[in-house]
């Protein structure tokens, strides 16, 4: 849409939002979240499922949310997921080696135990992929046996979620700083 200035925002996406334009039922989608555009809709980056919380970047620009959603410009995603139970350093081998999903091949980058207070059976994990794909945390770690009862995006490439970034909340990201990252 013509007129439209280039706008990146990143948003903290509560769980129980859908992202998408049209949600069905009772969902709520992020779009409620977001500042309304005029003859234009936001342009998700990198969706979140319903149940899955933390930075989802949205955009006027579908140019720049391929530029910066694809997995060949190696804007890496980074995730923290809360398993039932804890995962074998074989497990964590293979999760980096990668696993067939019916959709392909799949792995971490990076995948860490994180050091917090344990809660009964559940572990904390911090882990980073190349792409996403539907449902690719959750289903890599369903391959090994461990269902992700907890996940939140924290990273998306050199933009990260402030731990003082109140939930549902928004904040406009500086569109020359991205540029510049992307022109890299």
């Amino acid at each position: 849409p013509q007129n439209t200035p280039v706008r990146l925002l990143a948003l903290n996406k509560p769980v129980g939002y859908v992202c998408s334009h049209q949600p069905q039922g009772d969902e709520r989608s992020v779009d409620e979240l977001l500042p309304p555009l005029d003859n234009s809709q936001w342009t998700y980056i990198g969706r979140l499922d319903i149940n899955t919380s933390g930075l989802l970047l949205v955009t006027t620009d579908g140019q720049l949310a391929n530029q910066i959603g694809h997995p060949s410009q190696g804007w890496t995603r980074v995730y923290r997921a809360r398993v039932s139970g804890k995962l074998s350093s074989k497990q964590l081998d293979q999760l980096r080696q990668g696993v067939e999903l019916e959709d392909g091949i799949a792995m971490c980058e990076t995948i860490r135990q994180v050091k917090k207070q344990s809660q009964g059976r559940n572990t904390w994990y911090e882990l980073s992929l190349a792409q996403g794909r539907y449902r690719m945390v959750r289903r890599l770690f369903e391959s090994q046996g461990v269902q992700v009862s907890r996940l939140i995006r924290t990273g998306f490439g050199a933009i990260q979620l402030s731990q003082n970034h109140p939930m549902g909340q928004y904040h406009e990201i500086d569109i020359t700083w991205v540029q510049q990252l992307i022109a890299k």
